[in-house]
């Protein structure tokens, strides 16, 4: 195999478990653009924990080399079990502990819980697991300002996607500008992100 080539195989077999690791581990939380230094240099770092923790089997291909080239069955056992499952597994165990009350804390004390770690103040707000609120949502050129519910079944979209909003409820405004009932027959609300100058969340519908 040519030299460069070699190299990039090198390269890409690096990068991948790291790759596979930080989504599995990120799952749906927003992230940084996966282009953007910050995103890149995350799956670098989990590439070379999960390097780390492998080396064993990797170390003991590269001394049986020869061999493999020509019975590829185990590069390709190789490949699956500790460049896809094993950063898998990893990522989940480790996204699934930093999820939990007791690390989350812990983690939440030095600045380094999930939350703290949202690339936007949107991505926070809209945060998977955030508390319901009553919403009034302000758009651009237009003075009155939308108004829904924000519970389980909406959905906000969050980074590196555009910030559009779904309300699972319409509601309709008083003449002080509070909620006063669902909208009939209200299916749900659409908010185009790029229309959102800002949002107001409220606790319930009480004063």
């Amino acid at each position: 195999m040519p030299v460069t080539l070699e190299a990039l195989a090198i390269l890409v077999l690096f990068f991948i478990p790291g790759f596979v690791a930080t989504q599995v581990y990120i799952r749906n939380d927003p992230t940084a653009d996966a282009s953007q230094p910050k995103y890149l240099l995350s799956v670098a770092v989990w590439a070379a924990i999960v390097h780390v923790l492998v080396f064993p089997a990797t170390a003991g291909l590269l001394t049986e080399r020869d061999s493999v080239l020509q019975h590829s069955d185990v590069f390709v056992r190789w490949f699956v079990l500790y460049l896809l499952v094993a950063p898998a597994v990893l990522g989940l165990v480790v996204g699934f502990l930093v999820r939990t009350r007791l690390v989350g804390s812990a983690l939440r004390s030095i600045g380094m819980s999930i939350d703290d770690r949202m690339p936007t103040a949107w991505d926070y707000a809209f945060r998977p697991g955030r508390p319901g609120a009553y919403v009034r949502v302000y758009l651009k050129n237009r003075d009155v300002p939308l108004a829904g519910k924000l519970g389980k079944s909406s959905l906000a979209g969050v980074s590196p996607g555009s910030h559009d909003l779904f309300l699972e409820e319409a509601w309709e405004l008083d003449e002080d500008g509070w909620f006063a009932q669902s909208a009939p027959a209200t299916r749900g609300l659409w908010v185009a992100g790029d229309q959102i100058e800002f949002v107001e969340m409220f606790h319930g519908s009480d004063r």
